[in-house]
């Protein structure tokens, strides 16, 4: 009855390495075949990457923009407000800056 038992127990430990073995081979080919498909996707982005070109921009491509996208007379009045917005900014900047630097309250003040 026990050697029974002991080969029973034999039997199932010897069911669950195969087990665990088929696991791990289905997982090792898994892990194998996601990192093909990686290198096929990596390979398909590189043929689809957009090439790169250096220098200036023309004038004509940024008025022809401003034209198509909001209109001569109303692109010129929105770009003269850009550009004033950015002054009155930076002069804001500076004189905070300016105030700021100037202030010496808190030299004179009690800090106990």
């Amino acid at each position: 009855s026990s050697s029974s038992s002991f080969a029973h127990l034999l039997e199932d430990i010897n069911q669950q390495e195969q087990q665990q073995n088929a696991a791990n081979i289905q997982q090792q080919q898994s892990i194998i075949s996601s990192t093909y498909s990686e290198k096929e996707d990596k390979d398909e982005v590189m043929n689809n990457i957009d090439t790169k070109q250096q220098g200036a921009i023309k004038w004509t491509v940024y008025t022809s923009y401003i034209k198509a996208g909001l209109g001569c007379i109303f692109g010129s009045f929105f770009i003269l407000l850009l550009l004033t917005a950015y002054q009155a900014t930076f002069m804001y900047s500076s004189w905070w800056i300016a105030t700021w630097s100037d202030d010496e309250s808190h030299r004179y003040r009690n800090f106990n």
